[in-house]
């Protein structure tokens, strides 16, 4: 979603490397080295050959290689670093910039192929993609709901007078105007953000744009690009749903909410709490790991029937544990592996590299995860 706009303008005859510095003094930089990395995290969720949901992006405007990226280079300068209009909501750091900057100018290939494009290598093994896997979980799912609450908390406490404008309102509008505004203590917001909420007998949805953020006096960021979603059904068949598409966070916040990163979710569930099932698709890069969630199923009542040296059956750590579905892992090098958990309700399964080869057996920890699920009353 972050590059959507910008490819969709672009085609590729009109976009050709850029050349406006002496590359003599260029900083040294590369594709394999760190451009993957950087695509990897601000675009290839919806700019890849692979990418289950483009979310409208043209079918082969791609990222996945070094030639992909040379191709888009005049759009990708003219986007993101002339203009500013994106990634959607800002994010990435003058450091990036810089780097970028470099890498289009002057910086040099390699045959380094994105995760999920067409190379086959990688440099994890089992042990690597359980611990990456559990890294991510750690800090729970990104939820809709969570980010929500973060934004609708910077609001009330630091809103002040008409800055931003229409903070509260029925729209729930920063700053409709697209121009930034400062408060007495300190605060700075720009952007735009719109909101509906409907209600229809039993169903209900809620439903935020947004493309801008905030910062404090010391600098923290409050980072709102994208579609969040929630939604759901009360009474005898209760069910419920929530989405995030795009970069969002709160760095004054804790875990994933602070470290603003990508993430393209979403989950379908029945119940809450210990009735709980549900299913949750999607990933997030986050500290430069990229975790992809393929379907993974929980049931908060099943006992499960552990392998050797998984929780016991029945225990609440079992029934926190996948019943199926894969995790797919790639590294801020571009290595990348899946994980495909057997249904047993044990979170093991079999590791396999890109390229088909057996990496050995593995083990996640989820419970992070359905605890986010569970902590979420509909």
């Amino acid at each position: 979603m972050l590059l959507l706009a910008l490819l969709a303008c672009a085609s590729r005859d009109d976009a050709s490397p850029v050349a406006t510095q002496d590359c003599a003094d260029a900083v040294a930089v590369s594709w394999d080295e760190w451009g993957q990395g950087f695509f990897g995290t601000w675009c290839r969720s919806c700019h890849s050959a692979t990418t289950p949901d483009r979310r409208g992006a043209p079918v082969g405007t791609d990222f996945d290689t070094w030639t992909e990226v040379q191709a888009q280079a005049a759009a990708i300068q003219q986007a993101v670093l002339d203009s500013g209009t994106m990634p959607v909501g800002g994010g990435i750091s003058a450091d990036d910039r810089a780097l970028l900057e470099a890498l289009l100018q002057c910086g040099t290939g390699g045959e380094g192929v994105a995760p999920g494009g067409s190379g086959s290598g990688t440099d994890l093994d089992a042990a690597q993609v359980a611990a990456r896997a559990d890294a991510a979980f750690a800090g729970g799912l990104p939820l809709a709901t969570t980010l929500w609450e973060a934004y609708v908390g910077v609001l009330e406490a630091h809103a002040e007078g008409s800055c931003p404008n229409g903070a509260m309102g029925p729209a729930y509008a920063i700053q409709a105007s697209m121009k930034g505004c400062s408060t007495s203590q300190g605060w700075y917001f720009w952007g735009l953000t719109l909101r509906e909420s409907t209600v229809d007998g039993d169903a209900w949805t809620e439903w935020m744009l947004g493309d801008g953020w905030a910062h404090d006096p010391d600098g923290h960021r409050l980072v709102f690009g994208g579609e969040i979603a929630w939604s759901g059904t009360r009474g005898a068949s209760e069910s419920w749903s929530q989405s995030v598409d795009g970069t969002w966070g709160w760095e004054g916040g804790e875990g994933w909410l602070a470290a603003v990163p990508s993430v393209a979710v979403s989950v379908d569930a029945t119940g809450h709490g210990d009735t709980l099932q549900a299913t949750v698709h999607g990933g997030w890069t986050l500290n430069g790991d990229t975790v992809f969630l393929d379907d993974l199923r929980f049931d908060s009542a099943a006992s499960g029937s552990p392998a050797s040296g998984s929780p016991a059956s029945g225990s609440a750590a079992s029934r926190s544990a996948p019943a199926g579905g894969a995790v797919r892992v790639r590294d801020d090098a571009g290595a990348r592996a899946t994980l495909s958990l057997r249904e047993d309700g044990s979170g093991c399964g079999e590791v396999r590299a890109a390229d088909g080869q057996e990496l050995g057996e593995a083990c996640v920890d989820a419970s992070p995860l359905v605890a986010s699920l569970r902590a979420y009353a509909p």
